[in-house]
């Protein structure tokens, strides 16, 4: 990512490393390529010292699949791994680095691109009926007024904000720039997560 122009925070941001970590791959490659970077391997048993038990990991996988963050007053737009370990630190006070958390989602079967379950009680030939037929109808309508969550421009702005906040605060104004336009490049790059934020409950009508 730096190689290809990302600021130095915001790499170390998305790759869940210490930007000296980054920094000293950076200057490694720059003398002698990927030889010359050091990469140290940890393993242990598959399930070796999982955090939480059976019954908490149900637990989490319920409450992720039937709600949206905003549903249990978490200041989310979308299920993310910081979302989640928080969640489990609310409900469990059991705290997991974000790359943990990631492990459970892997294992749960929860992805970027897919949702374990839909919703049950959900009628696929009325939705179909009403993408096909409803929606066309009313795609030129503007959005009620004060209405913001049924916006889904404002679910990128939400997003936005929260990479540009967990990286190493900006001191001036062409800093931040970068940052953000760093965060943009990188959302740009994943169009699986634009596509995720029509899951949300008021945007779904545009899905």
């Amino acid at each position: 990512m730096v190689l290809g122009g990302a600021a130095l925070a915001v790499s170390a941001n998305q790759c869940e490393l210490a930007e000296r970590t980054v920094w000293g791959a950076v200057k490694a490659y720059r003398q002698g390529g990927w030889q010359a970077v050091k990469v140290r391997h940890g393993h242990r048993p598959r399930g070796a010292g999982r955090a939480l038990n059976s019954n908490q990991e149900r637990e989490v996988q319920r409450l992720i699949r039937d709600h949206v963050p905003d549903q249990l007053k978490m200041n989310y737009a979308l299920w993310t791994r910081p979302a989640v370990g928080e969640l489990i630190a609310r409900r469990f006070a059991i705290h997991l680095a974000v790359r943990a958390v990631g492990e459970y989602l892997k294992r749960w079967g929860f992805t970027p691109q897919r949702p374990l379950k839909k919703a049950y009680e959900q009628n696929p030939a009325a939705v179909d009926k009403w993408v096909n037929e409803e929606y066309p109808k009313i795609a030129v309508f503007y959005l009620p007024s004060y209405s913001p969550e049924l916006n889904p421009d404002e679910l990128l702005n939400a997003d936005l904000k929260q990479r540009v906040t967990k990286a190493a605060p900006p001191r001036t104004k062409m800093a931040l720039t970068r940052t953000a336009f760093g965060a943009l490049h990188s959302i740009k790059k994943q169009p699986d997560r634009v596509e995720n934020y029509f899951g949300q409950k008021h945007v779904a009508y545009a899905a």
